[in-house]
Formats: C-alpha cells, structure tokens, sequence
C-alpha cells in the first residue's frame, strides 16, 4: 500500500498505481476504498485490464460476502427460534 500511495504522490495519472492500491483494499476487505481506486484508473484508462479485472473481482466478492451474510444470519434466527431459553 505504501508503495502504491508513493507512486501516486509522485504520478497521479499512475494507472498501475491505482490498480494496485485497489488490489491492496481489496485484501483487506476494505471494499469501498478498492472500487473507488478502480474506478480512479478506469477514468484515466478505461481500457486497464488490471483495473477492470480488480473492480470485476470485488464486486464479486461483495456479492459473495451478502450472500453469505444473510444467510448466516437466517441461520441464527432459526437457531434463536428453536431454543426455548431465547
């Protein structure tokens, strides 16, 4: 991340600078900060392979992650339900 906010000190017009910072949000499950950096590359190159990729990705993850959250929490509420003490 260091490196990636370096080079966008020195270029902001950076794109691989931007895909990578993305890449690093999106590790750390910071997904917000990873679209906006994606996006920051796709306007300055909307043809990035990288940048398009990366946000593709953590849509994905996104979905993933309410998918499987709502689901967890169905599974609580049944659990909540069955157990007399609740």
């Amino acid at each position: 991340m260091k490196d990636a906010n370096k080079a966008l000190e020195l270029d902001n017009t950076f794109v691989k600078a931007w895909a990578r910072k993305g890449t690093c949000h999106q590790m750390m499950k910071e997904y917000h900060k990873a679209l906006e950096a994606f996006d920051k590359g796709l306007k300055l190159d909307p043809t990035s392979k990288e940048c398009n990729e990366g946000k593709m990705k953590t849509v994905n993850l996104i979905n993933a992650a309410s998918h499987s959250s709502s689901g967890n929490d169905e599974e609580r509420m049944r659990h909540a339900m069955s157990d007399p003490e609740i």
